[in-house]
């Protein structure tokens, strides 16, 4: 299950994009008595509807701290971004269809041409008589616009694309971003400029334009780069786990217990999010990373990395702290390299970081290290953390409702924290909800950013 902050605020914005809209058009007085009146109706309404989805996504891209706190983490901010994305797609794919499919039927004698307009405004004010002029050359530039802008977008879904080829994408589609900018102002209805879809339409674009720019010049976040260093590199080769310890400069501002950093080892390939597996010292100002070879980069490291290399740490970021005080029994639920943050947490419980009574650790995995699991063992003890392992590679256990149920007999009363698959996330959370637990117990880092 997905954070409903970030449902609410994607389903109010719509409503209100789309209210105003409404308003604005008077659709609720006025008669469209053909097709081609609905056409241009739903011309206007997919074209303002996909710009001010993409104005948010601008705004996203440069991670604002102040919606990272409001959408509990930017990992739920991510989330939001990649609903937006797809809304954008579907819409200005719409959007695309409904103007050009008339003229296809036309061409080929399906549809009769429509023997007249709906009248114009009068182009009175000379700013106006220059949109009029700038028509044909805005609706050229927003055809091709959209076909590079779609593929784009089709190409970011597609987890196999490289990661670096995922983030120079949003370069170009920054640039497309001031295109549409240009279409639509120049496109939008001269009635609009004077209603109530004004203001906030051009907020929209203001915001979009200014984070379009932040983005085009490279600055893509509200914290700064800080310098750092490797002083520590172990290789966990059974369940191929990279233990990466950085010593970070003393301008890091230090993290809380569960968050997660950007970490650029290579400029060409850019930054990557990673959990943080350490509590915060400011004496030491190292950082702890756990990494997993998912991906062609993260399966170089292991081999490219060395003691002494110079790293560039931004954050921190999330919200994934275990600071709910509903309940001071708490269950952790993590699955394969999401195992992260829990380390975190249970070093805080070891230094007095984090007050918990009592802490269950379910951490199901398919190749078992016994080296690392020795080591995740003794510190579980010494934090009095109870470790439930559930090695799915030599039994037909799964980690599930029913296994968590039978071993906590208290389960109903504890706060859960998740970090590790979304389909294991889902099926457990869905039948805790089903049983009584409410949303306010339920915690989760959303673990797939893209």
């Amino acid at each position: 299950m997905v954070n409903t902050k970030i449902k609410r605020f994607f389903c109010f914005f719509i409503f209100v994009l789309s209210f105003l809209w409404c308003f604005s058009t008077q659709l609720y007085q006025t008669k469209y008595t053909n097709y081609f009146s609905v056409r241009s109706l739903f011309t206007s309404y997919s074209g303002i509807l996909a710009l001010g989805c993409m104005s948010i996504i601008m705004l996203l891209a440069i991670r604002p701290a102040f919606l990272e706190k409001r959408l509990d983490g930017a990992d739920k901010l991510y989330r939001l971004h990649k609903w937006l994305g797809i809304t954008v797609l579907v819409v200005s794919t719409l959007h695309w269809l409904n103007v050009k499919i008339p003229h296809w039927l036309i061409s080929w004698q399906l549809m009769a041409r429509p023997t007249s307009r709906p009248p114009r405004v009068p182009a009175d004010f000379f700013l106006f008589r220059f949109f009029q002029q700038q028509h044909h050359t805005a609706a050229v530039i927003g055809e091709w616009a959209f076909y590079v802008a779609a593929f784009l977008m089709v190409l970011a879904l597609i987890k196999k694309i490289p990661y670096w080829i995922f983030i120079k994408t949003h370069y170009i589609l920054a640039i497309l971003y001031l295109l549409f900018v240009y279409h639509s102002i120049i496109l939008i209805k001269f009635s609009y400029w004077t209603d109530i879809i004004a203001p906030v339409f051009v907020l929209l674009i203001g915001t979009g334009i200014f984070a379009a720019f932040v983005v085009l010049l490279d600055k893509a976040q509200i914290t700064p780069n800080i310098a750092g260093k490797i002083n520590h590199l172990k290789y966990f080769s059974h369940n191929q786990f990279l233990q990466v310890d950085i010593q970070a400069d003393k301008k890091w501002p230090g993290h809380q217990i569960g968050q997660f950093a950007f970490l650029t080892f290579s400029r060409l390939e850019g930054h990557h999010p990673f959990s943080i597996a350490s509590v915060w010292n400011k004496d030491e100002r190292i950082l702890k990373f756990l990494i997993k070879p998912l991906g062609d980069y993260t399966k170089k490291l292991p081999s490219r990395l060395k003691i002494g290399d110079k790293i560039v740490l931004e954050g921190p970021y999330g919200t994934f702290n275990f600071q709910n005080k509903s309940s001071q029994h708490q269950i952790w639920i993590a699955g394969g390299v999401g195992i992260t943050p829990f380390i975190a947490g249970i070093d805080g419980i070891i230094h007095k970081q984090l007050n918990i009574k009592t802490v269950d650790l379910f951490y199901t995995l398919r190749e078992i290290d016994n080296s690392f699991i020795d080591e995740l063992q003794e510190k579980a003890n010494r934090a009095g953390v109870r470790l439930h392992l559930i090695n799915t590679s030599i039994s037909k256990q799964r980690l599930d409702f029913e296994l968590i149920t039978k071993k906590i007999p208290n389960w109903i009363e504890c706060d859960y924290w998740f970090c590790g698959p979304e389909g294991m996330q889902n099926a457990i959370t869905s039948q805790l909800r089903q049983n009584g637990v409410t949303d306010d117990r339920l915690h989760w880092e959303l673990f797939h950013m893209r």
